[in-house]
């Protein structure tokens, strides 16, 4: 670069700084009301924007500067404010007396030239993500893939869609709930509203809201999905959540292309500020209600907080506002924009949540009044001091300075629902600032910024049916039922734990009673009750117990509602546990399959059978005789309740008639049938065969070897009902022995030896048979001759 063109651009630098501080004119406002001194130790003005720590002594001192500064954190402990300012801006504040500090690390931050992290979404792809993450195009895939449960409306434009020639960013609202009318219509059902990004810097935010969008809808992380997580379903089902992703898309899109814009506000260019850096309205000052009241807020057109030509003048604001007066309800109104209006009633239904970064608060109006004195404030902060247990922020209710013309307070001032702003990320460590490392959103350095606030986005969505009640009650968690999945008619045990979870000085009250709802939550009072496993109800968190009766109910999948009331009568939100209804299948089996006995002319011959429940619910069963001749009775003809798998036995008595003769057979056929579906059953054949008494014993014998004593014997007989035993008796004095065919070794004390071996022959019929033969033993000795001194 040559000399010429490095003058030119020093030059340049100057002149834009020298007007850079003569478009600060106005923070001579308020002056004369400033009790500052200018301090004699002055430092050399910055020749660009700078972070610095403002000292200031007291609230006051702040207020007096606060709504024209770009304030980024507060410490009321310390009396100091971390602020970005301009050149002008520090000067000015010098003159006003004020101790200023320039922060090196925090304004090393404005210096920084780099896109985007594209492991963030972008709002969409006029510029270019590497990953293919965009806003428009995640909510367009979620929108098409639940059609019965999500509806992407497009409820105006951002601020450069109206310019010739500029690129037309939309403004999207995702809703979310089911749309069939069993589960009533969308208008009655409570709101939770959900919005994100109104300061397009605040990168963070969007993401929490993309999250929560997927945890309704496809699950995110292994948690949450419709039809999956039982507190989604109802949720989707019986309220609606609506979700602004990105209030902001083209001051975003300035930091897609480079961090270092650090871009707050719209990109609204004809307002008077000549500077591009420095264009726009800042949309959280913008809203209409309390608009430029109390001075927390800027009318310079090149300020941070600058608040706009007019209440409302926003395109972005405008859309919000209309679309906003579409689906939630006024329940403190009317009223002006300019006048406080009473208290919400008591049974106020909706819920407002907007996502800011960063310094880990819950805010709630009125900001432009020191965030106290609205009409709702006991519960507002109750309300907040309840999500601030679940995302661990600090719930002081207080960024130590004013502000107006911002969205929650618009949104309780005009609507009486509970509103609240989340400061999302630390003041301090890796995760703090504007741009944090992405993976502080998931978990990194200690932070999780998504598993902080998830459990805050679900309270919200519970109690948004009557809010300002049910945030006073407790909590119901650890739901669980036994078995899960049962057959309808089976009873199955429901358990939950029921605690008071307090935070930051409010004291939890002790359980008095809990309840349960199926498939659908009741009004307060009226629920199936539930008992205290200790038996008492009295301390801040009872495990608590009851007997579900599913006879009622169809098969599939149904959601058990339980909520807790404590003892000043305050009945909490509801969580829910799934319970499967299982289609009943019926079955049985009757054991042995088959069975034969004999039995004596003139006796009876008992069998014994087994019936078992195959079946997936408890069921009765007849039992029937059929295809026999002889008298066969049973010991019972309908059996008692059988559980799933269990089993009663059954006695068949067979009489043998005196007329039957020896080897004559008779067969019955049992059969079990279910009572629950007579189509289903199973049989046993018993076969009973008249005794034949055994005759014809006789038995052959051989000796294992030429040599030797022992014997195998084989007994026979001619005639005789099965099975037939056959017993021994060796003459040697041994024990007697049955098996056929046997072996036996006998004694010998002697050359030869005769021994009387006996068998008798037996059935089970009455009689006997034996058979006597003389075996006589032989001891031999071979002699061989033995050779000496042999040699051929």
């Amino acid at each position: 670069m040559n000399r010429v063109r490095i003058v030119g651009l020093v030059l340049s630098l100057i002149l834009v700084l020298g007007a850079e501080r003569d478009r600060w004119p106005g923070f001579s406002r308020g002056i004369s009301d400033l009790s500052g001194t200018p301090s004699c130790f002055a430092s050399p003005a910055p020749d660009a924007p700078v972070v610095v720590r403002l000292y200031v002594r007291d609230r006051d001192h702040l207020n007096a500067v606060a709504g024209e500064l770009d304030i980024w954190e507060a410490h009321p402990e310390a009396k100091y404010v971390v602020a970005a300012v301009t050149p002008a801006q520090y000067e000015w504040l010098e003159s006003l007396g004020y101790r200023l500090e320039i922060d090196a690390g925090k304004t090393a931050r404005l210096r920084v030239t780099a896109p985007l992290d594209p492991r963030y979404h972008y709002f969409d792809d006029y510029y270019p993500n590497s990953n293919g993450l965009y806003v428009v195009d995640f909510l367009e895939e979620i929108n098409a893939a639940f059609p019965d449960l999500t509806e992407l409306i497009d409820i105006g434009d951002a601020w450069m869609a109206g310019q010739p020639g500029e690129h037309d960013r939309d403004i999207w609202v995702l809703r979310i709930t089911n749309e069939d009318p069993a589960y009533g219509s969308i208008e009655d059902k409570p709101v939770f509203f959900l919005f994100a990004a109104i300061h397009a810097r605040e990168v963070v935010v969007p993401e929490l809201a993309i999250r929560y969008i997927e945890y309704l809808t496809e699950g995110y992380g292994g948690e949450g999905g419709y039809g999956i997580d039982p507190d989604v379903t109802w949720l989707v089902n019986h309220n609606v959540a609506y979700v602004l992703v990105m209030q902001n898309p083209d001051g975003h899109w300035k930091n897609e292309e480079n961090i270092g814009n650090y871009r707050r506000k719209n990109m609204d260019w004809d307002d008077g500020c000549s500077y591009p850096g420095y264009w726009g309205v800042d949309l959280n000052r913008n809203h209409s209600f309390m608009w430029n009241c109390c001075g927390g807020s800027s009318s310079n057109p090149c300020s941070e907080t600058y608040h706009g030509p007019g209440r409302g003048s926003e395109p972005e604001t405008q859309a919000f506002e209309n679309y906003f007066a579409t689906v939630m309800k006024d329940q403190n109104g009317p009223n002006g924009d300019d006048e406080i209006p009473p208290a919400a009633p008591i049974t106020t239904t909706g819920i407002f949540i907007t996502l800011h970064s960063y310094s880990d608060l819950v805010l709630w109006p009125w900001g432009f009044d020191d965030y106290g004195d609205a009409p709702n404030y006991a519960q507002l902060r109750t309300i907040g001091r309840k999500f601030a247990y679940y995302n661990g922020y600090d719930a002081s209710g207080t960024i130590w300075y004013e502000v107006d013309g911002t969205t929650d307070d618009w949104t309780y001032g005009k609507f009486g629902i509970p509103s609240y702003t989340f400061e999302v990320g630390p003041e301090y460590g890796t995760c703090r600032g504007f741009f944090p490392p992405y993976d502080c959103i998931v978990g990194y350095a200690g932070r999780n910024f998504w598993a902080e606030n998830k459990p805050a986005f679900l309270y919200a969505h519970k109690i948004a049916r009557t809010p300002y009640m049910t945030a006073y009650g407790p909590d119901a968690e650890s739901l669980a039922t036994v078995p899960g999945a049962v057959s309808r008619g089976t009873p199955l045990q429901l358990t939950a734990a029921i605690a008071d979870h307090r935070c930051c000085g409010d004291s939890p009250q002790p359980i008095a009673g809990a309840e349960y709802f199926i498939d659908a939550p009741g009004e307060d009072g009226t629920g199936l009750s539930m008992a205290p496993a200790d038996g008492d109800w009295g301390d801040p968190s009872e495990v608590v117990t009851a007997t579900v009766d599913t006879s009622g109910l169809a098969p599939g999948q149904h959601y058990l509602l339980v909520h807790g009331q404590n003892d000043n009568g305050d009945w909490g939100p509801f969580t829910a546990v799934f319970a499967t209804v299982l289609t009943p299948t019926y079955g049985v089996a009757l054991t042995p399959v088959t069975a034969t006995q004999t039995g004596n002319i003139g006796e009876s011959v008992t069998y014994t059978l087994t019936v078992t429940n195959l079946g997936s619910v408890t069921d009765t069963y007849t039992l029937a005789l059929s295809n026999h001749v002889w008298t066969t009775t049973l010991s019972i003809t309908t059996t008692a309740e059988v559980a799933p798998l269990g089993s009663v036995g059954v006695q068949v008595m067979v009489e043998v008639p005196l007329s039957a003769g020896a080897g004559q057979t008779d067969t019955v056929t049992v059969t079990a049938t279910s009572q629950g579906d007579r189509t289903v059953s199973d049989s046993s054949v018993l076969t009973t065969t008249v005794c034949v008494p055994v005759s014809g014993a006789d038995f052959t014998s051989a000796p294992t070897a030429l040599v030797g004593r022992t014997f195998i014997f084989t007994g026979s007989v001619t005639a005789g009902t099965l099975p037939i035993t056959y017993t021994w008796n060796f003459g040697d004095g041994s024990a007697t022995r049955a098996g056929n065919p046997i072996s036996h070794t006998f004694p010998l004390t002697a050359p030869a030896q005769t021994y009387t071996v006996t068998l008798t022959a037996a059935t089970t019929c009455p009689g006997r048979d034996t058979a006597s033969r003389a075996i006589t033993v032989w001891l031999r000795y071979l002699l061989f001759p033995v050779m000496r001194n042999y040699s051929p």
